[in-house]
């Protein structure tokens, strides 16, 4: 099957589904993730409170694209 370009057919865009679901997974915890690393102290720490953040939203991130990825080989096997 040759892509064409602008194909919005789902197998022509399966890259950009995986990556769209770890973007929604930090939008929807990134205020509670900076809200309990506010709350705890780190964000006060200005050497590990911004890696912090990074590396928890980087995890969280990860966690959407695996979500995405689990999802997409169960609905395959299902069909």
């Amino acid at each position: 099957m040759r892509r064409v370009r602008g194909d919005l057919s789902p197998a022509g865009r399966p890259l950009s589904l995986v990556r769209a679901g770890g973007t929604v997974a930090v939008a929807l915890l990134a205020f509670p993730v900076a809200a309990t690393l506010s709350a705890s102290g780190a964000a006060y720490d200005p050497i590990y409170g911004p890696a912090a953040l990074r590396g928890v939203l980087a995890v969280v991130w990860v966690g959407g694209v695996a979500a995405v990825l689990l999802r997409r080989s169960i609905v395959r096997r299902l069909s």
